[in-house]
């Protein structure tokens, strides 16, 4: 089935324009809904959301009477709203927020990462950023901790490496949670293409 690309609209139900003071009165207050068009600006999913996000391995994340929930590119609920936050997709996870605490769901909706962290990023290469007691770490997609909760500040695994914090210093740790670039710069980034970019207070070249 021919895949269906489609966009975020956010429509203001009603028209705009003047209006008399009883006019005004007399209608309901008008309330901005999202729904989803089509690159030839047609409706496929019909305004009906407090909020909407891009999809992501087929599934977007909406709201819905405070609670967040997803839909296929149908507009149907697979998973119904009951989420106090959410997020995208990836690897076949979302993240989801239950009482205070990130953990993790499948497509068919089923929580397969219990609720128990205080914070949690997206899936990237197989770990996902979890945070614990003040500190981040990294778990595998079954859940286990492969990176115990250490460092003040944590990136995404990208090229097998990622980007921590220690001490107010940024260094990379590799997927076996080794330190392999020291912790000296002030500000980093992610690994692109063998390449980051870092800033340091002061360089010496020893030439």
């Amino acid at each position: 089935m021919k895949r269906i690309h489609v966009f975020l609209i956010l429509i203001f139900l009603g028209a705009f324009g003047c209006s008399s003071v009883n006019e005004n009165l007399s209608q309901p207050s008008k309330i901005p809904q999202y729904g989803y068009i089509d690159n030839t600006g047609k409706f496929v999913i019909e305004p009906q959301f407090t909020v909407a996000r891009h999809f992501a391995e087929d599934l977007a994340r909406v709201k819905v009477g405070g609670k967040w929930g997803y839909i296929n590119q149908g507009g149907k609920f697979v998973i119904k709203p009951q989420f106090e936050d959410a997020s995208y997709f990836s690897e076949g996870l979302a993240r989801v927020k239950l009482n205070s605490l990130w953990g993790y769901i499948d497509k068919q909706g089923r929580i397969v990462i219990q609720t128990k962290f205080d914070d949690a990023v997206e899936f990237s290469e197989s770990f996902a950023r979890i945070k614990l007691n003040g500190n981040w770490g990294f778990i595998n997609p079954a859940g286990e901790i492969l990176v115990d909760p250490q460092f003040e500040e944590a990136g995404d695994f990208k090229e097998g490496l990622a980007r921590v914090k220690v001490n107010g210093k940024w260094g990379y740790i590799n997927t076996k949670g080794n330190m392999v670039i020291k912790p000296i710069f002030e500000k980093v980034r992610d690994f692109r293409k063998g390449l980051s970019p870092v800033k340091v207070v002061e360089y010496y070249s020893g030439t």
